[in-house]
């Protein structure tokens, strides 16, 4: 017995030590090819970018669409569509490859002292599509071998993730640029739980019958991989967000809010007409412009982020590290208009398009969840309403808060990507048969550019009996304590 002991012992520690070392050349070749492909993404000229992904996601390619879909995936799961829909571009692809060509050596050879193999003939052999049966402890126990490569297999994990954070997406990396190197890898480290199949192989137990049972501790690995990815996107981010300052030099500093033309605002805006009733039941109509869209300097600020945005795939961005871009936004934007209030006097009309601008990125950006900017939007708007009187607020504020949630459901199109929290905004916006115009007509289609210029056309405010618009403080202080977005237009 204490030789049989002895047997399994030595036959253990040699399999393990295949183990230890397949991984530590798989790993090396790995880095290897990280280092090659991030010092290749920083020229300016390489072809192949990755962080403008366009030159991929928007060119069409025969592959696209398989011609045969298998019910699994199998290879399909590679197709070029996915690919371009996941923001897994082919040199993300290639490392992952090279990953999972490596531990198909090592599990091959693992094969070899613990598994008896039946294959299947296919067009691409590999393990997956092996019966794989045991010799019964033909060197040692099978799950103690197990247990060794799922231990040696998470080490290796998490030496990956020390080498990306240590060397790459620190402050001064060793190879490559920063902001690009973290785009790459933060999307590398999310594909490895489906493009490395030999990875999974390395913590599923294989039976007979073809089915696999999976580990506990692949879980893990997948949700560790896919934090770190989180964290890796967070670094570009904080990058990112240094941009903010400097378009908002660009495109809103370089137009004092006080500078703002007023014959050039006022020609966007809408032209409304009201009827009140008078004395003795006669009708009063009078017309007033109401503000339609977003200033232009706002808009074009958010739509060079959005350009940025769109060279990396939005959609694939984690939600926490888009919500982390927009509160940048928000914060930027606010501070500045509280900032410059205090020291200038707004004409109404621009102080109206200021308190639009502000309303308009509120419903648009911020979740209602988010007290910390929510706060900040209320106190941003109070600021302007002090350069408001307050009956003319009274008699704008409806029609004002209508033409945001008009403007907002228009610009879903181009801004969507600074939106973290769509369905709860559809919620708000509600049914589109809500946003069709008061003459009956069809609703604005969406394509709309937030720019056109809006033909003159008139709303008519017809007031009842006992819905004269009311004037004074008590106006003002009623309408500051209703939810500006609360309720049905």
């Amino acid at each position: 017995m204490e030789g049989k002991d002895l047997t399994l012992i030595i036959n253990d520690d040699l399999l393990t030590g295949i183990i230890m070392d397949k991984w530590t050349d798989a790993l090396a070749d790995l880095k290897s090819g990280i280092i090659d492909l991030l010092e290749k993404v920083a020229h300016d000229k390489f072809e192949f970018p990755e962080h403008d992904l366009r030159w991929f996601v928007w060119k069409d390619s025969p592959t696209d669409i398989p011609q045969k879909l298998t019910k699994n995936g199998g290879l399909d799961n590679k197709r070029s569509l996915l690919m371009k829909a996941k923001g897994y571009s082919p040199n993300v692809i290639k490392l992952c490859e090279r990953l999972d060509e490596n531990l198909y050596t090592l599990l091959s050879d693992l094969e070899h002292y613990l598994y008896e193999t039946e294959r299947i003939i296919t067009l691409k052999d590999n393990l997956l599509s092996a019966n794989i049966s045991l010799i019964a402890n033909s060197f040692c126990d099978r799950n103690e071998v197990q247990e060794h490569l799922q231990i040696i297999s998470t080490e290796n994990i998490e030496n990956l993730v020390q080498f990306i954070k240590n060397t790459c997406v620190n402050e001064k990396p060793e190879h490559g640029q920063r902001d690009i190197n973290a785009i790459v890898l933060a999307r590398f480290l999310f594909a490895l739980t489906t493009l490395c199949p030999n990875l999974n192989k390395c913590f599923t137990s294989s039976k007979v019958s073809g089915f696999a049972i999976t580990n506990v501790k692949w879980q893990t690995i997948c949700e560790n991989l896919k934090e770190e990815s989180t964290c890796v996107w967070s670094i570009w981010a904080d990058i990112y967000k240094t941009k903010i300052p400097e378009y908002m030099k660009k495109y809103i500093l370089r137009e004092p809010i006080d500078g703002l033309r007023v014959h050039w605002i006022v020609s966007e805006w809408e032209k409304v007409t009201i009827e009140e009733e008078a004395g003795e039941g006669k009708q009063i109509k009078s017309e007033i412009l109401v503000p339609y869209q977003p200033s232009i300097p706002l808009q074009k600020f958010l739509t060079v982020i959005c350009k940025d945005l769109n060279k990396i795939i939005p959609h694939t961005l984690p939600k926490r590290v888009l919500q982390q871009i927009i509160e940048k936004i928000i914060t930027e934007l606010f501070n500045y208009y509280l900032n410059s209030l205090k020291n200038i006097d707004l004409r109404q009309k621009q102080a109206f398009q200021v308190l639009y601008d502000i309303k308009y990125c509120t419903l648009l950006m911020v979740p209602r969840e988010n007290k910390i900017l929510n706060e900040l939007s209320s106190k941003t708007c109070d600021a302007v309403l002090a350069k408001i009187d307050p009956f003319d607020y009274d008699v704008f504020n409806p029609f004002i808060h209508i033409n945001i949630r008009k403007s907002v459901q228009r610009s879903l199109l181009i801004f969507g990507n600074l939106v973290s929290h769509l369905e709860q905004l559809h919620s708000i916006l509600g049914a589109r048969n809500e946003h069709a115009n008061n003459d009956g007509g069809k609703n604005e289609s969406p394509a709309i550019l937030a720019r056109k210029k809006v033909t003159t056309k008139e709303n008519t405010r017809n007031d009842s009996t006992g819905a004269t618009i009311k004037s004074g403080a008590a106006a003002f202080f009623g309408a500051m304590g209703s939810d500006w977005f609360g309720g049905s237009s």
